[in-house]
Protein backbone atom coordinates (compact mmCIF):
# COMPACT_ATOMS: atom_id res chain seq x y z
CA UNK A 1 0.00 0.00 0.00
CA UNK A 2 1.39 3.88 -0.58
CA UNK A 3 0.55 7.07 0.30
CA UNK A 4 1.27 10.00 -1.15
CA UNK A 5 1.35 13.31 0.70
CA UNK A 6 2.50 16.30 -1.57
CA UNK A 7 4.34 18.52 0.61
CA UNK A 8 5.34 21.44 -1.41
CA UNK A 9 5.17 21.62 -5.79
CA UNK A 10 8.77 20.61 -5.75
CA UNK A 11 8.43 17.91 -2.75
CA UNK A 12 6.15 14.67 -2.43
CA UNK A 13 6.45 12.12 0.47
CA UNK A 14 6.02 8.69 -0.01
CA UNK A 15 4.57 5.96 2.76
CA UNK A 16 4.64 2.45 1.56
CA UNK A 17 3.51 -0.06 3.98
CA UNK A 18 4.65 -3.40 3.65
CA UNK A 19 3.38 -5.85 6.20
CA UNK A 20 4.05 -4.19 9.44
CA UNK A 21 7.10 -2.19 8.37
CA UNK A 22 6.86 1.07 7.43
CA UNK A 23 9.15 3.05 5.16
CA UNK A 24 9.30 6.70 4.58
CA UNK A 25 10.78 7.61 1.21
CA UNK A 26 11.25 11.36 0.50
CA UNK A 27 11.19 11.94 -3.82
CA UNK A 28 12.43 15.79 -4.79
CA UNK A 29 11.61 16.42 -8.01
CA UNK A 30 12.56 19.45 -10.00
CA UNK A 31 9.93 21.47 -12.03
CA UNK A 32 10.64 23.26 -15.16
CA UNK A 33 8.93 26.87 -14.27
CA UNK A 34 8.17 27.17 -17.50
CA UNK A 35 6.54 23.78 -17.69
CA UNK A 36 4.61 24.74 -13.98
CA UNK A 37 3.75 28.21 -15.36
CA UNK A 38 2.05 26.57 -18.31
CA UNK A 39 0.30 23.58 -16.41
CA UNK A 40 -1.37 26.11 -14.06
CA UNK A 41 -4.63 27.31 -14.71
CA UNK A 42 -7.35 28.57 -12.99
CA UNK A 43 -10.14 27.31 -14.53
CA UNK A 44 -12.69 30.55 -15.92
CA UNK A 45 -16.61 30.21 -15.81
CA UNK A 46 -19.41 32.31 -16.70
CA UNK A 47 -22.98 32.61 -17.71
CA UNK A 48 -24.55 34.55 -20.34
CA UNK A 49 -28.37 34.96 -19.42
CA UNK A 50 -29.26 34.81 -23.79
CA UNK A 51 -30.10 33.66 -26.06
CA UNK A 52 -26.86 32.64 -28.48
CA UNK A 53 -26.33 33.80 -31.84
CA UNK A 54 -25.50 31.82 -34.69
CA UNK A 55 -22.31 32.71 -36.74
CA UNK A 56 -24.76 31.94 -39.76
CA UNK A 57 -26.89 34.93 -38.69
CA UNK A 58 -27.79 36.63 -41.89
CA UNK A 59 -27.70 39.89 -39.54
CA UNK A 60 -24.39 40.20 -39.14
CA UNK A 61 -24.81 43.73 -36.55
CA UNK A 62 -26.43 40.96 -34.50
CA UNK A 63 -23.66 38.72 -34.71
CA UNK A 64 -21.01 41.34 -34.05
CA UNK A 65 -23.35 42.62 -30.86
CA UNK A 66 -23.72 38.92 -29.59
CA UNK A 67 -19.93 39.01 -29.50
CA UNK A 68 -19.59 42.45 -27.49
CA UNK A 69 -22.16 41.27 -25.34
CA UNK A 70 -20.25 37.76 -24.37
CA UNK A 71 -16.61 40.21 -23.62
CA UNK A 72 -18.48 42.16 -21.40
CA UNK A 73 -19.78 39.25 -19.50
CA UNK A 74 -16.47 38.08 -19.37
CA UNK A 75 -14.92 40.58 -18.28
CA UNK A 76 -16.92 40.60 -15.36
CA UNK A 77 -15.04 37.85 -14.07
CA UNK A 78 -11.89 37.12 -15.78
CA UNK A 79 -9.40 39.05 -14.20
CA UNK A 80 -6.35 37.14 -14.65
CA UNK A 81 -3.58 37.26 -17.49
CA UNK A 82 -4.13 36.81 -20.78
CA UNK A 83 -3.49 33.44 -21.80
CA UNK A 84 -0.22 32.83 -24.07
CA UNK A 85 0.52 29.13 -24.45
CA UNK A 86 -0.68 25.94 -23.50
CA UNK A 87 -3.61 23.87 -25.16
CA UNK A 88 -7.33 24.93 -23.38
CA UNK A 89 -10.52 23.39 -23.47
CA UNK A 90 -13.51 25.04 -23.97
CA UNK A 91 -16.98 24.05 -22.59
CA UNK A 92 -20.11 25.41 -23.78
CA UNK A 93 -23.49 24.63 -21.98
CA UNK A 94 -26.53 25.66 -24.30
CA UNK A 95 -29.82 25.72 -22.57
CA UNK A 96 -32.51 26.47 -24.56
CA UNK A 97 -36.04 26.88 -25.11
CA UNK A 98 -38.04 25.96 -28.57
CA UNK A 99 -36.07 25.62 -32.26
CA UNK A 100 -32.47 26.29 -31.13
CA UNK A 101 -29.68 27.09 -33.66
CA UNK A 102 -26.97 24.57 -34.17
CA UNK A 103 -24.64 24.33 -31.34
CA UNK A 104 -22.00 23.81 -33.23
CA UNK A 105 -22.57 27.72 -34.77
CA UNK A 106 -22.72 28.99 -31.60
CA UNK A 107 -19.73 27.70 -30.18
CA UNK A 108 -17.06 30.31 -32.39
CA UNK A 109 -18.59 33.51 -31.86
CA UNK A 110 -18.18 32.95 -28.13
CA UNK A 111 -14.79 31.63 -28.72
CA UNK A 112 -13.97 34.71 -30.98
CA UNK A 113 -15.23 37.20 -28.30
CA UNK A 114 -12.97 35.32 -25.87
CA UNK A 115 -9.66 36.33 -27.92
CA UNK A 116 -6.93 39.04 -26.55
CA UNK A 117 -9.49 38.80 -23.42
CA UNK A 118 -8.91 35.41 -21.37
CA UNK A 119 -6.32 33.62 -23.83
CA UNK A 120 -4.43 35.43 -26.98
CA UNK A 121 -5.33 33.39 -29.83
CA UNK A 122 -7.89 31.20 -30.75
CA UNK A 123 -5.06 28.59 -31.89
CA UNK A 124 -4.98 27.64 -27.96
CA UNK A 125 -8.12 25.69 -28.00
CA UNK A 126 -7.16 22.45 -28.66
CA UNK A 127 -10.61 20.81 -26.93
CA UNK A 128 -13.75 21.91 -27.19
CA UNK A 129 -17.47 20.50 -26.08
CA UNK A 130 -20.51 21.62 -26.58
CA UNK A 131 -23.98 20.51 -25.10
CA UNK A 132 -27.36 21.63 -25.67
CA UNK A 133 -29.99 20.94 -23.39
CA UNK A 134 -33.81 22.21 -22.87
CA UNK A 135 -34.87 24.06 -20.47
CA UNK A 136 -37.78 21.58 -19.90
CA UNK A 137 -35.72 18.13 -19.18
CA UNK A 138 -34.69 16.37 -15.95
CA UNK A 139 -31.41 17.30 -14.86
CA UNK A 140 -29.90 15.75 -12.44
CA UNK A 141 -28.91 18.58 -10.27
CA UNK A 142 -26.58 16.67 -8.03
CA UNK A 143 -23.50 16.82 -9.96
CA UNK A 144 -23.84 20.30 -11.85
CA UNK A 145 -21.84 23.23 -11.59
CA UNK A 146 -23.29 26.17 -9.59
CA UNK A 147 -23.45 28.40 -12.27
CA UNK A 148 -25.55 25.48 -14.76
CA UNK A 149 -27.55 25.35 -11.97
CA UNK A 150 -28.07 29.13 -11.73
CA UNK A 151 -29.11 29.02 -15.44
CA UNK A 152 -31.45 26.11 -15.14
CA UNK A 153 -33.11 28.06 -12.35
CA UNK A 154 -33.74 31.21 -14.14
CA UNK A 155 -35.99 29.10 -16.88
CA UNK A 156 -34.36 31.45 -19.64
CA UNK A 157 -32.34 30.46 -22.25
CA UNK A 158 -28.38 31.46 -21.49
CA UNK A 159 -25.08 29.86 -22.14
CA UNK A 160 -22.54 28.48 -19.61
CA UNK A 161 -19.09 28.83 -20.64
CA UNK A 162 -15.93 27.33 -19.20
CA UNK A 163 -12.19 27.66 -20.12
CA UNK A 164 -10.05 25.32 -18.75
CA UNK A 165 -6.45 23.22 -19.68
CA UNK A 166 -6.94 20.55 -21.97
CA UNK A 167 -6.56 17.80 -20.39
CA UNK A 168 -5.26 14.17 -21.84
CA UNK A 169 -6.61 12.37 -24.91
CA UNK A 170 -7.47 9.38 -22.85
CA UNK A 171 -9.34 11.02 -20.46
CA UNK A 172 -11.86 12.14 -23.08
CA UNK A 173 -12.12 8.71 -24.88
Amino acid sequence: MFEINAKSMDRIGVTCYSRRIAYHLRIAIWIDPKEQKRSWMPNFEFLILRRPVSLQAKNRANLQAWKSFVRQEAKKTWNDQILQEGDLQLTLVYLCDESPPDTDNIVKPIQDALVGLVFEDDSLIADVESHRRFLDDTFDLTRLPPLVLAGIATQRECVYVKVSRSRPLGEYL
